[in-house]
């Protein structure tokens, strides 16, 4: 069965829909949205956090880059993947809207933190792999 059994019924509501769209269209366009540009943010590159988790990242990369080849698939690889997740995590967790999304993703960078550095690079330091 046919919603619209005359034609011109079906006229009327396009014209109808397409008069709505254009008005909500209009109020739209016509209002001054919010963005982050325009207010007293701080930017994502000039977070303090972010600035030092990346500065750890590239640190990190120079220690990968001067392992062997065993030490870098077996705990190298680790090390700078969860240092990477630092700052990666953040930026992610900058970029959400919802409260409780930017705290799990905080969360995640400071887990990786820890594993990074609690973990990773303490077993380097005890396997004589670096040193201070």
């Amino acid at each position: 069965m046919m919603i619209f059994q005359h034609m011109s019924a079906l006229i009327l509501f396009i014209s109808i829909l397409f008069l709505y769209i254009s008005y909500n269209y209009q109020l739209v366009s016509n209002l001054k949205i919010n963005t982050m540009e325009n207010q007293n943010y701080i930017g994502l590159k000039n977070l303090e956090v972010y600035i030092i988790s990346r500065q750890l990242s590239t640190i990190a990369s120079k220690i990968f880059c001067r392992m062997s080849f065993e030490d870098k698939k077996h705990i190298g690889d680790q090390f700078l993947r969860s240092v990477d997740s630092v700052g990666a995590n953040i930026a992610e967790g900058y970029g959400r809207f919802h409260n409780m999304d930017k705290v799990r993703f905080y969360d995640n960078a400071r887990a990786s933190h820890f594993e990074a550095f609690d973990q990773w690079l303490e077993r380097m330091y005890e396997r004589e792999r670096i040193s201070h």
